[in-house]
């Protein structure tokens, strides 16, 4: 499969992607629509693109490290496929991005305490694309509020999903932006310390 960052600085730039079927990235159609939303829309913004991006269930990074080209300062990525690991590590590489990511060899069900001696501020962006059908937002939303990772004021999280999934106690009708289906993925934009 070939895989490219759609836009930025990094656009066009062509991401490894691990064998087999275990991962499956955002299409870069539905990636450039996301990007899209997340600068122009009414609830979104440039501002979004100056802080801090987790990608939460990395796979080749290619979420974390399009918004790193569209311009984050800084990123975390949570990544505990083997496989993926590997693409993803080289992809940072490619990118020249080392030194502004944060990468967990790890499962985002159980993050690490969020530390500021890190060196890297709360994300303001959080991306979670995990497999569909098993429940996991909810739950690695879970894991990363007991951690401390949610606390941004103006925290915006976008959720892809299978298009029949949802989710409680996570979404409600004052915090949901927007919801936009492609093909048989379901992405939802939502800020969880708004109501």
């Amino acid at each position: 499969m070939s895989l490219r960052i759609s836009g930025g600085s990094f656009k066009n730039l062509h991401l490894n992607t691990p064998p087999g079927r275990e991962t499956r990235p955002t299409s870069e159609r539905a990636r450039s629509a996301i990007f899209d939303m997340l600068r122009f829309a009414s609830w979104g913004g440039e501002t979004l693109f100056t802080g801090t991006v987790l990608d939460g269930f990395a796979g080749t990074g290619a979420l974390g490290l399009e918004a790193l080209s569209r311009g984050c300062a800084s990123a975390y990525f949570f990544e505990k496929n083997a496989k993926a690991l590997k693409a993803l590590t080289m992809n940072i590489e490619r990118c020249k991005m080392a030194e502004k990511v944060r990468l967990f060899a790890s499962d985002i069900l159980r993050p690490p305490i969020f530390k500021k001696s890190w060196g890297m501020p709360l994300p303001n962006l959080i991306f979670l694309d995990p497999p569909y059908g098993k429940n996991l937002i909810p739950k690695s939303l879970a894991a990363l509020k007991k951690a401390g990772w949610l606390e941004h004021p103006d925290l915006l999280i976008v959720g892809e999903t299978g298009e029949d999934e949802i989710f409680k106690n996570v979404l409600s009708a004052d915090n949901l932006l927007e919801e936009r289906r492609f093909g048989a993925a379901m992405v939802r934009f939502w800020h969880p310390n708004k109501s």
